[in-house]
């Protein structure tokens, strides 16, 4: 059995995987798997080089309801969605300065 913990605290235990879904015998709410959520992930289970003992900056990709349980699917983030992602944040903060900039020049 494996046991995921979510950076805000959300534990999700008693799962088997199977392939790459983490299989749950409960029905497990897809809105615990925030981006706050999934900034760090630890994982433990009976086999520990299945997995890492833990990763960063993961996305979820689907949870699938079945026979009363849930099946899910998280994934690090690629280089080029890291990198993307760095870029549009320091594009974001260049605008902010920018119309901070304008505003202290009163607007010209």
């Amino acid at each position: 059995m494996y046991k995921v913990t979510l950076h805000d605290g959300v534990v999700l235990d008693n799962l088997t995987i199977n392939g790459n879904n983490f299989v749950s015998a409960t029905h497990i709410d897809p809105e615990v798997f925030t981006p706050e959520a999934l900034s760090h992930v630890e994982f433990s289970g009976d086999d520990p080089y299945t997995l890492p003992e833990s990763a960063d900056n993961l996305v979820f990709v689907q949870c699938i309801p079945w026979e009363g349980g849930s099946a899910f699917i998280l994934r690090a983030l690629s280089e080029a969605e890291i990198e993307a992602a760095e870029k549009e944040q320091t594009i974001t903060d260049l605008q902010l300065a920018i119309a901070e900039l304008y505003e202290t020049m009163g607007g010209v």
